[in-house]
């Protein structure tokens, strides 16, 4: 069955291989994407995603949402994404500026209303899902599943490890989102940090005519040598393409039924028969993964032309 998705996402690397992955997919109709403040601010994460779709050559609804958190954060992690988001590509650059972009409340109403979204991905902090839904309860009503990446079972007390970002960003639009009357498939920070793309991996895409994977290979690459530089790891840790994959294929996860809350000041899952039930993503198969987005990355040039 064909799903009806609205993305949720700021406009980072691992997005924008998320993107492309799900727009390359007939298993998926995407009706809206939105953009959120993360990685990059809202309207650089706007210009972003429209400049990656341009680059695709696909023409889907794109909105926008919040400068800042509910809580007024507007921490951004442009160290592991570039100045841009991007990789420091600037693809941006090549479209004209943009005015007057959909308001992401009224975007995510029409997409669930109208359009019959069913089901949410959300990639980012979760500012703009919360603001909908505290905006507009009823939406709930009309979702299947809510899916999120965010959260970590484990503290970071080492300097050099990664850091969950979507829930730490915004921990009030965590609360409220898993308060919601809704169904939710959660995806941890760190079950994805399993899922590694090597320098193999990457490699597929360089040296290929198609801009489209000169674009790839130069943001997982940027991915790369961030991790490898910072974090001594040989690896790309993409955890938004992860999520893209298992909502492509479920099969590539185990989803087990779980209790648990989020602490709001380290966004650490803990499981508790006092929590809420959630979908928990749990003994991910790390190699088919990895085919999946290797498949559908490398389609992406024969599908545009079709």
């Amino acid at each position: 069955m064909t799903s009806s998705l609205i993305i949720d996402s700021d406009g980072g690397i691992d997005d924008a291989a998320a993107i492309l992955t799900l727009v390359s997919s007939a298993k998926t109709k995407i009706a809206l994407i939105n953009a959120t403040t993360g990685n990059v601010e809202a309207n650089q994460a706007y210009k972003n995603i429209v400049a990656i779709l341009n680059l695709y050559g696909k023409k889907i609804e794109v909105s926008k949402g919040r400068g800042v958190s509910l809580t007024g954060k507007r921490k951004r992690a442009c160290q592991v994404h570039g100045k841009d988001g991007l990789g420091n590509t600037f693809l941006v650059n090549t479209i004209d500026d943009i005015l007057n972009p959909l308001n992401s409340l009224e975007a995510f109403r029409r997409a669930i209303e109208r359009n019959k979204a069913n089901r949410i991905l959300a990639i980012g902090p979760l500012t703009n899902i919360a603001s909908a839904f505290l905006k507009y309860p009823f939406l709930c009503d009309h979702l299947d599943e809510v899916w999120m990446v965010g959260g970590t079972f484990k503290l970071r007390a080492n300097k050099g490890a990664a850091e969950e970002f979507n829930f730490c960003f915004d921990p009030r639009a965590a609360e409220i989102v898993f308060s919601a009357p809704v169904s939710i498939r959660l995806i941890s920070f760190d079950v994805t940090e399993r899922v590694l793309f090597d320098k193999k991996f990457i490699g597929n895409f360089e040296k290929r005519k198609d801009e489209i994977w000169n674009f790839l290979f130069k943001i997982l690459n940027f991915s790369y040598n961030f991790n490898r530089t910072k974090r001594k790891l040989s690896a790309a840790h993409l955890p938004d393409l992860v999520a893209a994959c298992l909502f492509l294929n479920e099969g590539l996860a185990d989803f087990r039924k779980t209790k648990v809350f989020i602490d709001k000041k380290t966004a650490r899952i803990i499981k508790s028969p006092r929590g809420r039930e959630v979908l928990l993503a749990v003994n991910l198969k790390n190699k088919k993964i990895k085919e999946q987005a290797l498949y559908n990355l490398l389609s992406l040039n024969d599908k545009r032309r079709n």
